[in-house]
């Protein structure tokens, strides 16, 4: 299939949802989720939304999507399709709980992906580290100690779009809080690219700080890599 796009995974439905949901889901990344230019959105993310709702709420545009991506799946070997829930916009995924495959792209993970040093996935270059390698370095009694750290870093809300520009607040080996200007769904999966850290994360909550200018998000990391393996919090020996 020339168009590597998947439509599904961009408006985060299954593939065999029904005509409302799909609608459903179009509107609330357009409208709620503020993806719509108007509302501040980026033109380009918001193209490429149009232009897989335009494709699979046509019938028989859709019938010739889906034999064209059943077909690529058989060339590339098969990805297991991601379960989601729709409520209120949010998503929940069980790809975060199979190893076998990214949490965020659900590209399949090759052998290699678990063995020692840094490893990217091949579909979303997110990092495949699991969580559980991350150890407590100072002991203290807070099982998981939260440092504060300035830094920029980019969101990706699915592998076809352009990252959100947001700032961190604070880093912990299990996860972090950011700032940025548009909301994100909670239970959401998102890939984030910054200096101090690159993961997979999933959107444990996200609110309007005081100025209720911005929004405050908490992650919870699914896979990670720091780029300083051991420091104030962080150390990978066992």
């Amino acid at each position: 299939m020339r168009n590597r796009r998947n439509y599904y995974r961009i408006l985060h439905i299954q593939q065999d949802a029904p005509a409302a949901i799909i609608k459903a889901s179009y509107r609330t990344q357009m409208q709620k989720l503020r993806m719509h230019p108007d509302l501040g959105g980026d033109e380009w993310n918001a193209a490429v939304l149009n232009e897989a709702y335009q494709v699979l709420s046509d019938p028989q545009r859709r019938k010739t999507y889906d034999a064209a991506l059943t077909a690529g799946r058989h060339r590339q070997g098969s990805r297991p399709a991601a379960t989601t829930n729709h409520r209120g916009g949010a998503r929940t995924t069980r790809k975060a709980q199979d190893r076998s495959c990214c949490p965020f792209c659900a590209t399949p993970r090759t052998p290699s992906s678990s063995s020692c040093g840094p490893q990217d996935c091949p579909g979303c270059n997110g990092p495949t580290e699991p969580v559980r390698i991350l150890h407590n370095a100072n002991r203290s009694d807070r099982s998981i100690d939260r440092m504060l750290r300035q830094a920029s870093l980019v969101v990706y809300t699915h592998p076809e779009c352009h990252g959100l520009m947001a700032r961190l607040r604070d880093l912990s080996p299990a996860g972090l809080q950011m700032i940025l200007d548009e909301p994100l769904a909670e239970g959401l999966p998102v890939r984030v690219h910054s200096a101090p850290v690159m993961a997979i994360a999933r959107v444990r909550f996200c609110n309007r700080d005081s100025t209720g200018h911005h929004f405050i998000a908490g992650l919870e990391f699914l896979t990670v890599r720091f780029s300083t393996r051991s420091g104030t919090f962080l150390s990978t020996c066992a």
